[in-house]
C-alpha cells in the first residue's frame, strides 16, 4: 500500500541557504529503500509530494535524523465534497482539511523537526578543552572554523547508507562534531587528528578510540572500518597530505566500504587525480554552501578493485 506525503524542506542554516538540491537528496537517501516516488517539486517553495510504502506511524523512525527537512505531513486524498474548508494554519503549512482544485485533502503532521534539540547540537553549544601556551580554555568549535555544523553532520551520516552495527572514523576529528553524531546515533566510532592540541578535548569525546596520528599512517589494521566519515581541514597548507592519505583511507575500509568527504573546492581535483591514479570511484553527491560564497562538494569514493 502506498501513502501520500507533503514534504517541507528547511530553506536556510544561520545566514546560509539550503539548496533545495541538498535537501531532497538526503531525502531520497532515506527513504528510497521505502518505494518512494516524488510526484512534483516546487523548488522556490522548497516542497515536494512523494508516496512511500511506509505509513504515518512508520515515518518518524526514519525521518528522526534527517537535517534539512522540517516537517512531513500525511495526505488523505478524496475528491472535494462541496463543504466548506477550514484549514489550521501552522506557520509554514496547513493541517485538517485544504482544497486543491477537484480535491479535498487531509493533511496531518508525521514529523516536525525539533528546533530546540536541533540547536543544543550545534558547535557553538558544546565547550572544546584544549592547551594553548601551556592555559587550558573552553572554545566553542564554529568560532574557529574547526566545527562541523550539527545539519551538516547528520547529511554525511545520512547519504553513507550504513550496515548495522557499523564502525566508523573520523581520520580528521578537529572538534569531534562526526563523534557527537555517531555517539547520538549509537554508532561505534574511532577518531584520530594530527593535531595535538586537539587531543585533550578529543580524548574527552572517545576515550577508548582516539588516537593522535597523521592519516597518511593511521594505526589501525586493514579493512576495519564500514566507512570513514569526515571533513579534512581546508588550510591549503595541508592539502597535499590530505590527498597522499587517500589509499591509506581506503586501505581501512571493509570490501563496499564508503569514504564520505566534505571538502574545501580546490581539493577537488587533487582528490580526482588521486582517485584515477589508484582505481578509486569518486562520485560526487552535492554541494553545501558556506558562508563567504564556498562552495564545498560532498563526495563518496569506493575502490574498483575490492
Amino acid at each position: 500500500m502506498t501513502y501520500h506525503y507533503q514534504i517541507y524542506f528547511r530553506r536556510r542554516r544561520g545566514a546560509t541557504g539550503i539548496p533545495f538540491e541538498l535537501a531532497q537528496t538526503e531525502f531520497k537517501a532515506i527513504f528510497s529503500p521505502f518505494g518512494l516516488h516524488i510526484k512534483h517539486g516546487h523548488i522556490p517553495k522548497h516542497r515536494i509530494w512523494v508516496t512511500l510504502k511506509l505509513s504515518p506511524k512508520e515515518i518518524p523512525q526514519h525521518a528522526q535524523n534527517l537535517a534539512y527537512t522540517e516537517a512531513i505531513l500525511s495526505q488523505r486524498i478524496e475528491p472535494y465534497s462541496g463543504k466548506e474548508i477550514n484549514p489550521i494554519g501552522r506557520g509554514g503549512w496547513y493541517t485538517g482539511w485544504i482544497r486543491q482544485d477537484d480535491k479535498q485533502i487531509y493533511q496531518e503532521e508525521v514529523f516536525v523537526q525539533d528546533i530546540q534539540n536541533r540547536r543544543s547540537e550545534s558547535p557553538d553549544q558544546h565547550a572544546f578543552p584544549v592547551y594553548i601556551n601551556n592555559q587550558l580554555i573552553h572554545i566553542q568549535g564554529h568560532h574557529v572554523g574547526r566545527a562541523l555544523s550539527a545539519m551538516d553532520t547528520r547529511y554525511l551520516f545520512n547519504i553513507a547508507d550504513l550496515p548495522p552495527n557499523a564502525r566508523i572514523l573520523d581520520p580528521f576529528a578537529g572538534f569531534g562534531s562526526i563523534i557527537r553524531e555517531g555517539h547520538r546515533r549509537n554508532i561505534t566510532i574511532f577518531a584520530s587528528d594530527i593535531d595535538p592540541i586537539l587531543s585533550l578535548g578529543l580524548q574527552g569525546l572517545a576515550p577508548q578510540s582516539y588516537a593522535l596520528a597523521d592519516a597518511r599512517s593511521l594505526p589501525y589494521k586493514s579493512q576495519t572500518f564500514d566507512a570513514i566519515i569526515t571533513e579534512p581541514p581546508f588550510d591549503a597548507k595541508r592539502q597535499q597530505a590530505i590527498v597522499e592519505a587517500l589509499p591509506n583511507l581506503m586501505c581501512i575500509l571493509k570490501p563496499k566500504g564508503k569514504l564520505v568527504l566534505l571538502i574545501a573546492q580546490n581539493m577537488l581535483a587533487p582528490i580526482q587525480s588521486q582517485c584515477t591514479l589508484h582505481h578509486l570511484m569518486l562520485t560526487q553527491i552535492s554541494i553545501i554552501p558556506r558562508d563567504h560564497g564556498l562552495r564545498c562538494p560532498v563526495l563518496v569514493i569506493q575502490s574498483l578493485t575490492k
